[in-house]
């Protein structure tokens, strides 16, 4: 905890009055203030950069709050000004904010305030519109510091997002000397990967479900129950829920990444099933979608594909798809033989001139045999590591890969290669850079249309968590 450094009526850089304490955390203190000039209130948070002698430290600092004040939601205080203050003991950064109107949830609930099912779900709503945009940014950002005292309710029900933990993480090195594991957070709302060091879209939307969970339950999440290390709410909810609502906040909470909604218009759009009702909704906080999400395909019913997917490794396989898959095609391949065979035989009674011809006609005809019994008999296994990938082809003891860089993956799509019935059939396609790697022919159009969008899914994630390493 910090010592006040400021008292009532005090002027901070010629510019702002201090009114008093809003509340002090670990990595500073955050005072009502006054502009003298304009007499608007602000949030002044006061963060001492003691110990940061490293000029690369301190533009990383600088640059995060000018990345923060470029940010433009409803549900986010704007960012107004920055400074430092040196003095014998310490070097202090100021960072003015707009003022949120309303109290935070953790007030709210420490005064008695009580809630239903419906207001619960529009808080969540609220909050994940904003997670929307903060992760769709470039790079993302993600919060890190969900938790009641961070989420501000006005009067009105307007719902504001403050205090973001990318600040405290900068801080906190200062204070740590460069320490190779920054835990940015509070207890009880920490997402178990905070603790190596690690933060994901995922990670905001543990600290929003465990928010949730102390609002339905009036109970700091490290005071509730555990069982296979998630909490155990159910027995200890202050109002009665619907069960879907139940499930979708054990999802929320899930230990496991891969247990976890992957982002937040994933969990957005499974809250309800449906869109918020716009006599619910706030007209200031449009719905945010990602492309790609409403309308998710889930996996066909009676498929037999295997696709295993975990933060950082996917591996997909596709088995022989049988006699059953492959009918069509056997009865063309029984054709041609067939006529390439009386073709030849006519050929050698009439000792033709153009028997030449015959080669390409055996050709194709070997070319289609051998794709017959690949699709028969063969099967495909693709997997995605961090940094390469291998997409395998096999047919008995036969074995064709093809490898490469996980980061030259460029899209996953799609394509028709001819109409039957009036239907499209199409392939799928990997692309790596100017190669294009094909599969899944045999698969049907809902099969491929599943398997594109679940490795378009893993791919942006990968690529998320990328910019979000290299920014961090």
């Amino acid at each position: 905890m910090f010592e006040l450094m400021h008292a009532p009526d005090d002027i901070v850089a010629k510019r702002y009055r201090i009114l008093h304490p809003l509340g002090q955390g670990g990595s500073g203190i955050t005072y009502e203030a006054e502009e003298i000039a304009t007499q608007q209130r602000v949030a002044l948070k006061i963060i001492s950069l003691r110990g940061m002698q490293d000029w690369k430290q301190l533009k990383l600092f600088e640059w995060d709050v000018q990345v923060l004040s470029s940010l433009e939601h409803p549900a986010i205080p704007k960012y107004l000004d920055y400074f430092q203050i040196d003095s014998d003991r310490d070097r202090s950064c100021y960072i003015a904010q707009a003022l949120a109107p309303g109290k935070s949830l953790a007030a709210l609930v420490e005064e008695g305030w009580q809630t239903t099912e419906s207001e619960v779900k529009r808080i969540a709503r609220e909050i994940l519109n904003a997670l929307i945009y903060l992760h769709s940014l470039t790079p993302p950002i993600v919060h890190q510091d969900l938790k009641p005292q961070n989420i501000i309710r006005g009067e009105d029900g307007r719902i504001s997002l403050v205090d973001f933990g990318v600040v405290q993480a900068i801080a906190r090195n200062a204070k740590t000397h460069g320490s190779t594991v920054i835990v940015v957070g509070t207890d009880g709302y920490v997402a178990p990967e905070q603790f190596r060091g690690q933060a994901y879209g995922a990670t905001d939307l543990y600290g929003l479900g465990a928010t949730l969970l102390f609002l339905l339950t009036h109970c700091h999440p490290g005071d509730l129950p555990q069982e296979h290390l998630k909490l155990a709410f159910r027995d200890h909810l202050q109002l009665k829920i619907k069960p879907r609502f139940s499930d979708w906040l054990d999802q929320m909470i899930a230990p496991l990444l891969e247990d976890r909604f992957s982002r937040a218009s994933e969990a957005l759009n499974a809250l309800d099933h449906a869109p918020l009702h716009s006599a619910l909704r706030p007209s200031h906080h449009p719905v945010l979608t990602t492309p790609g999400t409403r309308g998710k395909l889930s996996r066909p019913s009676g498929s037999r594909i295997q696709l295993q997917r975990t933060r950082s490794h996917l591996t997909l396989d596709i088995p022989p798809a049988g006699l059953q898959g492959s009918i069509t095609m056997l009865m063309f391949c029984i054709f041609w033989n067939g006529f390439t065979l009386l073709l030849t035989g006519m050929t050698i009674v009439t000792l033709s001139p153009l028997s030449f011809v015959l080669l390409y006609f055996w050709i194709f005809s070997l070319w289609l045999s051998a794709d017959l019994l690949g699709n028969i008999a063969g099967r495909t296994r693709l997997e995605i590591h961090p940094q390469t990938f291998r997409l395998q082809r096999q047919l008995f003891k036969l074995r064709i890969q093809v490898q490469g860089k996980t980061k030259n993956l460029s899209k996953v799509e799609r394509q028709t290669t001819y109409t039957k019935n009036h239907q499209p059939v199409g392939i799928c396609t990997l692309n790596e850079g100017v190669r294009t790697h094909k599969f899944g022919s045999m698969l049907s159009n809902l099969e491929q249309k599943w398997v594109v969008q679940e490795l378009t899914t893993f791919l942006e994630q990968q690529d998320q968590h990328l910019k979000h390493v290299y920014r961090l």
